[in-house]
Protein backbone atom coordinates (compact mmCIF):
# COMPACT_ATOMS: atom_id res chain seq x y z
CA UNK A 1 0.00 0.00 0.00
CA UNK A 2 1.34 3.49 -1.02
CA UNK A 3 1.56 6.00 1.34
CA UNK A 4 0.64 5.91 4.93
CA UNK A 5 -2.32 4.56 4.84
CA UNK A 6 -1.80 1.37 5.81
CA UNK A 7 -0.16 2.19 8.89
CA UNK A 8 -3.80 3.57 10.41
CA UNK A 9 -4.27 0.35 12.34
CA UNK A 10 -1.98 1.43 15.06
CA UNK A 11 -0.63 -2.02 15.65
CA UNK A 12 -3.98 -3.26 16.61
CA UNK A 13 -3.58 -6.71 14.57
CA UNK A 14 -0.44 -8.00 17.07
CA UNK A 15 -0.96 -10.82 19.13
CA UNK A 16 -0.64 -9.96 22.90
CA UNK A 17 0.90 -12.14 25.17
CA UNK A 18 2.23 -12.02 28.27
CA UNK A 19 5.63 -14.15 27.50
CA UNK A 20 6.59 -12.39 24.10
CA UNK A 21 8.26 -9.06 23.64
CA UNK A 22 7.48 -7.42 20.19
CA UNK A 23 9.71 -5.13 18.39
CA UNK A 24 7.65 -2.24 16.99
CA UNK A 25 9.21 -1.03 13.45
CA UNK A 26 7.84 2.15 13.13
CA UNK A 27 10.08 4.73 11.37
CA UNK A 28 13.84 4.02 8.93
CA UNK A 29 16.24 6.12 8.09
CA UNK A 30 14.94 5.04 4.38
CA UNK A 31 11.57 6.77 5.49
CA UNK A 32 13.15 10.33 6.05
CA UNK A 33 13.44 9.74 1.30
CA UNK A 34 9.81 9.71 1.48
CA UNK A 35 8.09 13.24 0.13
CA UNK A 36 7.59 15.44 3.31
CA UNK A 37 3.85 15.14 3.26
CA UNK A 38 4.01 11.67 3.64
CA UNK A 39 6.53 11.61 5.91
CA UNK A 40 4.61 14.32 7.73
CA UNK A 41 1.57 12.00 8.03
CA UNK A 42 3.60 9.36 9.43
CA UNK A 43 4.20 11.34 12.10
CA UNK A 44 0.78 12.68 12.76
CA UNK A 45 0.06 8.84 12.88
CA UNK A 46 2.30 8.28 15.48
CA UNK A 47 1.56 11.34 17.72
CA UNK A 48 -2.18 10.34 17.40
CA UNK A 49 -1.02 6.20 18.33
CA UNK A 50 1.43 7.73 21.11
CA UNK A 51 -1.25 10.09 22.80
CA UNK A 52 -4.19 7.18 22.42
CA UNK A 53 -2.66 4.35 23.58
CA UNK A 54 -0.72 5.66 26.60
CA UNK A 55 -3.51 5.02 29.21
CA UNK A 56 -3.94 1.90 28.41
CA UNK A 57 0.02 1.22 27.81
CA UNK A 58 0.00 2.41 31.09
CA UNK A 59 -2.44 0.28 33.04
CA UNK A 60 -1.01 -2.79 31.31
CA UNK A 61 2.30 -2.11 32.33
CA UNK A 62 3.47 -2.04 28.46
CA UNK A 63 6.84 -0.24 28.27
CA UNK A 64 8.17 1.48 25.62
CA UNK A 65 11.78 2.05 24.02
CA UNK A 66 13.26 3.84 21.53
CA UNK A 67 16.13 2.12 19.76
CA UNK A 68 17.64 4.30 17.21
CA UNK A 69 17.95 7.84 16.62
CA UNK A 70 14.70 10.33 17.60
CA UNK A 71 16.69 13.63 17.15
CA UNK A 72 15.38 14.16 13.50
CA UNK A 73 11.32 13.44 14.44
CA UNK A 74 9.50 16.47 15.60
CA UNK A 75 10.08 18.14 18.81
CA UNK A 76 6.42 17.38 19.62
CA UNK A 77 6.99 13.46 18.75
CA UNK A 78 10.10 13.57 20.61
CA UNK A 79 8.51 14.79 23.94
CA UNK A 80 5.63 12.41 23.98
CA UNK A 81 8.58 9.42 23.20
CA UNK A 82 10.07 10.75 26.24
CA UNK A 83 6.92 10.69 28.48
CA UNK A 84 6.11 7.44 27.03
CA UNK A 85 9.66 5.84 27.70
CA UNK A 86 9.16 7.03 31.19
CA UNK A 87 6.14 6.20 32.23
CA UNK A 88 5.21 3.07 34.62
CA UNK A 89 2.62 2.00 36.05
CA UNK A 90 3.44 1.89 40.35
CA UNK A 91 4.45 -1.53 41.45
CA UNK A 92 2.84 -2.42 44.95
CA UNK A 93 4.18 -2.32 47.50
Amino acid sequence: MKGSGGREDGGSHLPRSRHSLPDLYAFSTENWKRPRTEVEALMRLLRRFLEAELPEMLQNNIRLHVIGCAERLPVNVQQLLTRACARRRPTPP
